[in-house]
């Protein structure tokens, strides 16, 4: 009789102990998503006042999110691009990009930003890698693609290797006049003819008559001097590498790396090269708007 009686009091013993369990599971559980829940309205906030030009405000807001998680990726990434337009923040920049890519090594967005960054800075070994890595994790980012052509193109005089990129970059978007104008300027340097008229068609198809107008004027232009060819003819018209900094947001605007490099910005993540015709003699720049298509 007594053993039955223990018996019964150790069994509702252990039912009390499970339920208990099972409530502080189940709160947890709903912390935890709850806590999940507020992290992505902050990051929505923080993306939001990013695309509305509010830098500051975005700062405060990526900040407040790694105070709640020191281990949220985005948010370093994401403060990296806000203060990659700031030369005097580029030693900050670079350690947010890192500390996103050694949180999450499967997060493209960091490594194609430290790659634009390194070229930005010269470190072109640096800048390769990194862009490398980018283009392992999102091989269909065209922009990663045309980025490590152009550190090729522009940074080591490489045109055969920069072609490769160049191409990959045209097959995944074949309406990005970049690729094809940045290709017609390794072909100058191979002195292939050929090559650099198929993309003077290819962008008069895609009704970049500027791009398209520069090409012709190096080809009639010609000099010994591989660089000038690149960069510039006897019009004194050139070609430069500015920087657009955001995603796929289609929300813009507008800050500057200084007079002759405008940035596009459309929400927050990613930086990527942007290619400008300047003409000193008329004083006037044409900037292309194909990036955010």
């Amino acid at each position: 009789m007594f053993n039955a009686y223990f018996k019964g009091d150790s069994n509702r013993v252990r039912a009390t102990i499970l339920i208990v369990c099972l409530l502080l599971l189940g709160r947890g559980l709903f912390a935890r998503a709850q806590a999940a829940h507020d992290m992505e309205q902050l990051y929505a906030l923080a993306n939001g006042y990013f695309a509305e030009g509010k830098y500051k405000e975005a700062e405060q807001e990526y900040n407040k999110i790694i105070q709640l998680d020191p281990a949220y990726a985005p948010a370093y990434n994401n403060l990296g691009v806000i203060n990659s337009a700031d030369d005097t923040r580029i030693k900050e920049t670079i350690v947010y990009f890192l500390t996103a890519a050694r949180i999450d090594p499967e997060y493209a967005e960091p490594f194609g930003n430290l790659g634009i960054l390194c070229f930005r800075i010269r470190e072109l070994d640096k800048s390769i890698s990194y862009l490398e890595r980018a283009i392992q994790l999102a091989p269909d980012n065209f922009k990663y693609q045309f980025s490590l052509g152009w550190v090729y193109l522009v940074g080591l005089n490489d045109y055969s290797k920069a072609l490769g990129y160049l191409q990959q970059a045209a097959d995944l978007n074949d309406t990005y006049a970049e690729a094809y104008y940045a290709m017609g300027m390794a072909y100058i340097g191979l002195r292939d003819k050929m090559g650099i008229m198929e993309q003077i068609t290819n962008l008069r198809m895609l009704h970049r008559e500027d791009f398209a107008s520069n090409l012709e004027n190096l080809i009639r232009t010609p000099s010994k001097d591989n660089a000038q060819e690149l960069h510039g003819s006897s019009k004194n018209e050139y070609v430069q590498a500015g920087y657009e900094i955001g995603s796929t947001n289609d929300s813009k605007a507008n800050v500057s790396l200084g007079p002759t490099q405008p940035v596009t910005v459309n929400a927050s993540g990613t930086i990527t090269l942007r290619l400008q015709l300047i003409k000193e003699d008329a004083g006037k720049t044409t900037s292309p708007d194909t990036l955010n298509q």
